[in-house]
């Protein structure tokens, strides 16, 4: 278990908790980062950024947390999210916390929220204390080290969150079917759309595709293959 925790000031707090579970360090992006696999042993990394109330309404105003989102996609993270720690509550509309009026409204706050989630792909995270935002973080790098299909919790159906899209564009009806296919998710969806617009091929079309077939798309192979027609039925192929 390698986990990077940031010795900025802002988190120092963190350190003597997370214990020999981290390790310290000065670190570019976020508060925490760490690698872990994907479908079929793929290598992912993850970031992860701590907001106590004060520093997310500050974010809120001027986007810097935004910007370090995406920064950290840039050069290379897969998977970011945000660990909101702190309790906070809506008292005639206006966000309290602990007490003190954070001076934004609450509804803004969570429309951030739910923009983070939605439209920027960021996973929210939300503690009351440092004890859960370390227990988080571990759990988060815990779980990054099994491969998806390989976790049991879910029986198999445990798969990346839908894309990032457009405002007002869904997944079209194909990258909807073939993400449902084994080893397949949303990123390879994407790529088996853009193979099927390149040939000229529908819907019902790759559904009958040939192992060869779904072997021209980058990232499927032999095995992958196998698995998809064996599961659409066609298993002479």
């Amino acid at each position: 278990m390698t986990v990077l925790i940031t010795t900025a000031k802002n988190d120092r707090d963190l350190i003597p908790v997370f214990g020999d579970r981290a390790i310290p360090c000065p670190i570019p992006f976020g508060d925490f980062i760490f690698e872990g696999v994907w479908t079929e042993g793929k290598k992912v990394k993850v970031c992860g950024d701590r907001k106590k109330f004060p520093d997310l309404v500050q974010c809120i105003g001027d986007n810097r947390h935004l910007e370090q989102v995406r920064a950290a996609r840039e050069v290379g993270f897969d998977f970011v999210y945000v660990v909101l720690e702190g309790t906070w509550k809506s008292v005639d509309g206006e966000a309290y916390s602990r007490g003190r009026s954070l001076r934004i409204s609450s509804n803004r706050i969570l429309s951030y929220l739910q923009q983070l989630r939605y439209y920027a792909g960021v996973q929210v995270f939300e503690t009351k204390t440092k004890q859960e935002t370390v227990d988080t973080v571990l759990s988060l790098e815990t779980m990054f080290q099994t491969p998806p299909e390989d976790h049991s919790s879910l029986l198999g159906f445990h798969e990346l969150p839908e894309p990032v899209v457009g405002l007002g564009q869904r997944p079209g009806i194909l990258r909807r079917l073939v993400k449902e296919l084994p080893g397949i998710g949303w990123e390879l969806s994407a790529r088996v759309e853009t193979k099927a617009i390149e040939v000229g091929a529908e819907p019902i079309d790759v559904m009958q595709w040939t192992k060869k077939e779904w072997e021209e798309v980058e990232g499927i192979g032999r095995g992958l293959s196998s698995q998809i027609t064996e599961a659409l039925g066609w298993h002479s192929q």
